[in-house]
């Protein structure tokens, strides 16, 4: 439908995917579409067949019967559980995937999440506190309420791309924040940039799913309803 569809005048072909999905868990498709497109234009090279690969491998790490020490997703999820996720990026990629993220936390656990380039999320003084302060392991017996500002917040730095650039950003963020979590995909897979991006992307929507199912945002605890309801 759209635009797209009436340029290619009944030329095209429709390849129904396989597995019917909704639509808030169609990224890997629409992405898959994208660089295709851009491959038949010429802006960029990407190996499709490749980032299918380590969808697939990334998708097995996070399948429901593993338990969260090798559940990269549930980890992740656990991580952010009963906190407000402070999704920062330390290049223009990261922050486009947290983007992202905060899509699929909103849309699967109502969890509403910042986003934002960290050297930006750093200019807003509040907020930084309260991040500095609340990045940290606390006491498990302290009361939530007496944190700053009264919120519990989660920074998670994202990193995507490589190289001197990325590591003098990662320096300085991690200096500034010490008790923030890194998620740097290049240090778990060898692949080029969109598929590291693509790959931290699926990780964070179905970690974004587990938060939903322990919620009860997806069809409620212990009932089950169609996510296309």
């Amino acid at each position: 439908e759209g635009p797209v569809a009436a340029s290619v005048a009944g030329k095209g072909v429709l390849l129904v995917p396989r597995v019917p999905v909704p639509p808030e868990l169609a990224f890997p498709r629409g992405l898959a579409a994208g660089l295709l497109t851009a491959n038949a234009l010429g802006l960029l090279v990407a190996d499709v067949q490749a980032l299918a690969d380590q969808l697939d491998l990334e998708a097995e790490k996070d399948y429901l019967a593993r338990e969260s020490f090798a559940n990269p997703a549930k980890a992740l999820a656990l991580r952010v559980a009963d906190r407000v996720p402070l999704l920062w990026g330390l290049d223009p990629v990261a922050v486009a995937v947290g983007e992202h993220a905060a899509h699929a936390f909103a849309a699967h656990a109502a969890l509403v999440c910042d986003v934002e380039d960290y050297r930006q999320a750093l200019a807003r003084p509040a907020l930084r506190r309260v991040a500095q302060s609340n990045g940290v392991e606390r006491d498990i017996f302290a009361d939530p309420d007496d944190s700053a500002g009264g919120v519990a917040t989660r920074v998670l730095l994202l990193s995507v791309r490589t190289g001197p650039a990325a590591e003098a950003a990662r320096y300085q963020a991690e200096e500034f924040l010490p008790g923030a979590d890194l998620i740097a995909p290049a240090e778990e897979i060898e692949a080029d940039e969109i598929v590291r991006a693509a790959v931290l992307a699926l990780r964070f929507e179905l970690a974004a799913v587990y938060l939903g199912l322990a919620a009860g945002s997806i069809g409620g605890a212990g009932r089950y309803e169609p996510a296309s309801a």
